[in-house]
């Protein structure tokens, strides 16, 4: 039967998902901000959250491959035997703990650490970048008077309409 041979590689990637979801640690960010310079103690943990994306992203794309190929695999059976493997199908996706759910798990792990990069990438290089070359989100309000007053020896005077 094939479905015995999805749901292996399946059960084992399974395995590996709930692993890497179980060990992820989120950075403490109020704790690193509290340490003797910032900047060091965030470029590290920025690396490491770096690493654990890349690595859920790979095991969520191993797991949706298998999905997706069992899915075609069962489409290519003659009607009797898809039967039989859609019934086997149903029945690895209705238990409580099953794949699907797993797999959804790990998307909201993983779309929690992009968070989570996001804030430490905010957070880098403010205490020794120049001004303005990291983003910070306040961007400064200049009165359209003081825009006025500012001259430039390379304007051009037009003639008012």
């Amino acid at each position: 039967m094939t479905s015995s041979l999805f749901l292996s590689n399946i059960q084992t990637k399974i395995t590996l998902l709930k692993q890497t979801v179980n060990t992820v640690q989120f950075p403490d960010i109020q704790a690193l901000l509290a340490s003797p310079d910032p900047d060091i103690a965030f470029r590290p943990e920025l690396l490491a959250v770096e690493s654990t994306i890349r690595k859920l992203s790979r095991q969520i794309d191993d797991l949706e491959s298998i999905h997706n190929a069992w899915n075609t695999a069962i489409q290519q059976l003659r009607p009797t035997d898809r039967t039989l493997e859609a019934e086997s199908y149903k029945n690895s996706i209705t238990a409580p703990d099953n794949f699907l759910v797993i797999l959804h798990m790990a998307r909201n792990t993983l779309e929690d650490l992009h968070t989570a990069k996001s804030s430490l990438e905010l957070r880098v290089g403010h205490s020794t970048s120049p001004v303005g070359s990291v983003p910070s989100g306040n961007v400064p309000v200049i009165p359209s008077s003081q825009v006025m007053m500012q001259s430039s020896n390379n304007m051009i005077n037009l003639p008012k309409l």
